[in-house]
């Protein structure tokens, strides 16, 4: 994956990301979250296949309760889409875990699904004994295009007789 050219850094209010030199994964850009002149956690997104990219974050319990962690999520998604050129985010989440279910809603992506028995946790990780597979909640983001679904507009568009009603026009 290339890097971008250093550019300022990522803001929002009293919360900063500061790219973090040395990512053990050559397909991840990791940054270090500040909030008020503090580190208060991590925002990365890993470089997937086809333009795609896995956002996953943590943030210290002392800025916990605060936005920080939505704010960050939200400036990872900026800066995946026009700095990295991806096309699609995603996230994935305990579905107990409602303090990760609340930041990626605040930060912007839409529930997609239950993706079941996907995570696997508490042994070896080639299935080995304890170890139990458990579901993690889909979150997504796109880069918004001009027109996602061309052959549906004109196929309906076109379908003699038809009339768009106001709630097929909505998005």
């Amino acid at each position: 994956m290339s890097v971008p050219p250093a550019r300022p850094a990522p803001h929002d209010g009293d919360v900063v990301l500061r790219r973090r030199d040395g990512a053990a994964q050559s397909n991840a850009v990791i940054f270090l979250v500040e909030h008020q002149g503090r580190v208060a956690g991590t925002v990365e997104v890993k470089h997937m296949d086809g333009g795609n990219g896995e956002l996953s974050w943590a943030v210290f319990p002392e800025h916990r309760g605060q936005g920080v962690a939505a704010r960050a999520v939200r400036l990872m998604i900026r800066y995946a889409f026009d700095e990295l050129e991806l096309h699609r985010v995603a996230a994935y989440a305990d579905p107990h875990d409602r303090a990760s279910l609340r930041t990626a809603g605040r930060a912007g992506l839409r529930r997609e699904g239950l993706v079941r028995a996907s995570e696997e946790r508490g042994g070896e990780s080639s299935g080995g004994d304890g170890a139990e597979r458990h579901d993690r909640v889909n979150w997504r983001d796109w880069r918004p295009t001009l027109n996602p679904h061309p052959a549906t507009v004109s196929s309906v568009s076109s379908t003699p007789g038809y009339r768009p009603s106001a709630s097929s026009l909505r998005a």
